[in-house]
């Protein structure tokens, strides 16, 4: 079992269908959470925070979705927030792109990398030239190189 955006959830059995839209992955969001629950101003504590199990980041057309619903309270985070959580929120994409292989996970990962680089006064561009220079440098990952360590536990 591992804690999620959800609170606990069993590990998917194998052969189950992968998360679907809605669905959160199965990851420890709490050690992703710490570095920016303690930021001043940040619009919940975290003791509030513990009895709402189930909040994210959303796009910003979801919230004026669920702006009309009863049961969700929307806040909007103050900038440098913002940027902590999108860092949370890519790991989170990230996370359902590999576990579905889904294009549209993969273009929210990218809305989500593009606004922090924006937040990070970054364009796609320089990232772009970033990735090609570590790619002169250390190539690519077009071969198909894996890596066993005989003497790690883990990487």
């Amino acid at each position: 079992m591992s804690i999620g955006l959800r609170g606990p959830q069993e590990p998917r059995a194998r052969g189950q269908k992968p998360l679907g839209a809605g669905s959160r992955p199965p990851f420890d969001v709490v050690c992703l959470l710490s570095s920016f629950c303690d930021l001043p101003g940040f619009p919940l504590p975290p003791v509030v925070l513990s009895t709402l199990p189930c909040w994210k980041l959303v796009r910003d057309g979801v919230a004026r979705r669920l702006s009309g619903s009863g049961n969700v309270v929307l806040k909007r985070i103050e900038r440098e927030q913002l940027r902590e959580l999108l860092r949370v929120k890519i790991v989170e994409e990230a996370l359902e792109f590999a576990e579905s292989g889904s294009v549209e996970e993969l273009a929210d990962l990218f809305e989500a990398v593009t606004e922090w680089l924006r937040l990070a006064g970054m364009s796609l561009r320089e990232l772009e030239a970033l990735a090609e220079a570590k790619r002169r440098e250390e190539g690519g990952f077009s071969e198909g190189w894996v890596a066993f360590w005989k003497d790690r536990d883990a990487c």
